[in-house]
């Protein structure tokens, strides 16, 4: 009993969540709310620690009040007087990085082809090296391919889509684990939009570049998906 308790315990220790204080920095009020309207309670001197409850407010000048125990009490303390200061007491184990090999295709030599994105179509595809050119009926009616990669738009690259190995968008690659493609996709700011089991979709911000901007959205990637394995990838500016 004695050994299971004390492995109870280790895990508890393991567990426990990072605490926090808050340390005076000069004489200050302990008022009943968050700002100067609220009453004074108590009076404290510089150095005074006492433990902070987790709520922090700003009031209307912009200054931040932090919510402590003092005392037995719960008091509000300006942050123009006080700092508030994390403490980890115990820490938490890192989670284990996965084990499996994110990529099929792990000869392959790959390009990442996420920077190709509306610059001047022709001048991409020479760039990456695709030769083969087609005019196709789509909202990238001009298009540059291989067997693995095509640039499409009007002018400028406005579709990008990953059909085989060899290249990568935004890290992704055919053959990659799922999992591990909605993590590189999140890495680069991408936003998940919408995920089923056979597609993933992710939006991605407006900036000064963009052709096109519609609520913040200039485009959105989907991944597509089969038993967990990405199997292509296409990139689509959005066209209202």
């Amino acid at each position: 009993m004695r050994r299971i308790l004390g492995i109870a315990m280790a895990l508890m220790l393991l567990c426990a969540a990072a605490s926090a204080e808050v340390r005076t920095t000069g004489n200050v009020n302990l008022r009943t709310g968050p700002g100067l309207s609220y009453n004074v309670v108590d009076s404290v001197g510089s150095g005074t620690e006492m433990e902070y409850l987790g709520e922090t407010f700003q009031d209307n000048r912009g200054v931040d009040w932090y919510k402590v125990r003092f005392k037995g009490m719960e008091v509000w303390v300006s942050s123009r007087y006080s700092t508030l200061i994390e403490e980890t007491t115990f820490m938490t184990p890192a989670p284990l990085k996965p084990t499996l090999p994110p990529v099929v295709n792990l000869n392959v030599e790959v390009e990442e082809v996420s920077g190709y994105y509306v610059k001047p179509l022709e001048e991409a595809a020479a760039e990456v090296g695709l030769v083969n050119y087609q005019e196709v009926s789509s909202e990238a009616p001009y298009q540059y391919s291989n067997d693995s990669l095509i640039l499409g738009g009007w002018g400028s690259v406005e579709y990008i889509e990953l059909t085989g190995p060899g290249y990568s968008l935004f890290g992704v690659q055919v053959g990659m684990k799922i999992e591990y493609a909605k993590a590189l996709m999140l890495q680069a700011g991408l936003e998940l939009y919408m995920e089923r089991s056979d597609v993933v979709v992710f939006e991605h911000r407006a900036d000064e570049n963009s052709i096109i901007d519609i609520e913040g959205y200039d485009s959105c990637i989907n991944v597509w998906v089969q038993g967990g394995v990405v199997t292509s990838l296409d990139w689509n500016t959005y066209t209202g």
